[in-house]
């Protein structure tokens, strides 16, 4: 049996060991508790499992078998994914186990720095080879993850250590994403943004400012990211966030204003009733 042929076997081989094995797997999309779903179905083996080294192993075999520059970033893309369900998974499972979510983070941190290399990689490209499906993934998965990070942070305000790992895990991100900017033309990436996250049925763009900010920290990381002629499509759609931002508060503040006027004159009908009608 040749070489490639073994291999090939062993690739099937851990396939199947990886199939049944998920005692720590999820059924739903594991989501970033703000809102931006991470779309995995099934997490499956987590880093505290003793067989995770098997699903590094099919990854790295994933990696042997794709020669694309695009694939391989698309495979990235979704490696960096995957661990960030993992690490979601892990959290909830272990809350308390500073260990265990500290090698979760590692392993997305890596992540994002192997996928950034390799948006580094394809940015010297002809523009024919970067898919339009990758920049749309990326846009997506860069404000998913962003969320998702946002939201662990928030959990380990008190635990230093926690803390600093996730800190130093939104800066690889933050690489990242200025890689991306790098790779594609702004007016294409701004569309993707635009298409997922900004739009008149979306709650983004209704009444949750937490994921208005998270949103604009992207926009801001892919225009520092840009070269000078490129960064105007980035600042318009900041600001035109803002102008949504700005137009719901004044929505809000519009309403409730209403509501105490409608009391009041309801309050003022009430005391002009007499409290007795005559015999």
């Amino acid at each position: 049996m040749s070489k490639r042929a073994s291999i090939y076997a062993s690739f099937l081989l851990i396939i199947g060991l990886l199939s049944p094995v998920s005692s720590f797997g999820a059924t739903e999309g594991a989501k970033d508790g703000i809102g931006f779903d991470l779309n995995m179905e099934n997490v499956g083996i987590l880093p505290i499992s003793p067989l995770y080294f098997l699903k590094e192993i099919r990854r790295d075999l994933m990696r042997l078998f794709i020669t694309n520059p695009v694939s391989e970033a698309i495979l990235e893309l979704q490696i960096a994914n995957e661990k960030a369900a993992e690490l979601k998974k892990v959290q909830e499972f272990k809350p308390n186990d500073v260990s265990a979510i500290s090698k979760a983070i590692e392993n997305y941190k890596e992540s994002q720095t192997q996928l950034s290399a390799k948006l580094e990689e394809i940015k010297n490209l002809p523009r024919s080879r970067a898919s339009g499906k990758l920049v749309e993934e990326l846009a997506v998965k860069a404000v998913a993850h962003e969320g998702f990070l946002h939201s662990l942070e928030g959990q380990y305000t008190n635990q230093e250590q926690l803390k600093d790992l996730t800190e130093s895990a939104k800066q690889e991100l933050e690489k990242t994403t200025k890689s991306i900017s790098r790779m594609v033309p702004a007016d294409e990436l701004v569309h993707a943004v635009r298409k997922t996250f900004i739009s008149p049925t979306t709650p983004v763009a209704s009444d949750d400012v937490t994921q208005q900010e998270i949103i604009k920290n992207v926009i801001t990381n892919f225009e520092e990211g840009a070269s000078e002629n490129e960064k105007g499509p980035f600042i318009e759609l900041r600001n035109e966030l803002t102008s949504i931002s700005t137009s719901t508060a004044t929505s809000t503040i519009s309403l409730a204003t209403s509501t105490i006027t409608t009391s009041t004159v309801v309050t003022t009908s009430t005391e002009q009733i007499p409290l007795s009608l005559p015999l």
